[in-house]
């Protein structure tokens, strides 16, 4: 091997140097945020009428604080205070309007809990409710079958506390939607009572 240098190597720390520079422009330059100033937002009425007030001969100091803080208040009021909370999990109506049906019970599907503003649409909270605790066998979109258990805790006086709904879950599993599952479930539960 030829450890003579013929002139077309550089000594390691102009490498370390040169190396540096391209990595230092490498890519996109920084944004630098700049503060924004300190400013208030005035609508055209809000400001003809500060207008309007200054060129008074009464205006006094009070008069134009209050208009003003009017001004402020007018620029920090919410946008729409009454939302009607709609989506595509709410009723059409919204959930201000007609709120999502409440859980019988603490409910976890797949050990995840089901929160008031979780996101599970209404048929699916309401075909929920009506479950019964048992083992079920749901359909899969091969054709096959997987058991689902629906596990539910009783107080003391028998009433239903909890329900979990469990099911093995494995790789790349492929599983229809939540309410074929769940009318499936009530359709067992359904015909076991019919027999």
């Amino acid at each position: 091997m030829d450890t003579q240098n013929h002139g077309t190597e550089q000594p390691e720390a102009e490498q370390t140097e040169a190396a540096t520079e391209v990595k230092a422009k490498r890519g996109r330059p920084r944004k630098v945020e700049e503060p924004a100033p300190n400013t208030v937002s005035l609508t055209f009425d809000q400001f003809k009428e500060l207008l309007a007030q200054s060129k008074s001969s009464d205006m006094d100091p009070q008069a134009f604080a209050e208009a003003s803080a009017r001004a402020h208040q007018q620029l920090n009021k919410k946008e729409n205070d009454f939302c009607p909370e709609k989506s595509v999990y709410s009723y059409p109506e919204g959930d201000r309007e007609r709120p999502r049906p409440e859980m019988r019970c603490d409910t976890y599907w797949c050990g995840d809990k089901v929160e008031e503003k979780s996101l599970h649409t209404v048929l699916e909270r309401e075909l929920m409710n009506r479950v019964s605790p048992g083992s079920y066998l749901c359909s899969r979109p091969d054709g096959s079958t997987i058991k689902v258990d629906v596990i539910g805790t009783y107080d003391h006086k028998k009433e239903l506390t909890k329900v979990e709904f469990t099911f093995p879950v494995e790789r790349n599993m492929q599983v229809p939607s939540m309410t074929t599952w769940l009318r499936e479930m009530i359709e067992q539960s359904s015909s076991l009572v019919l027999a």
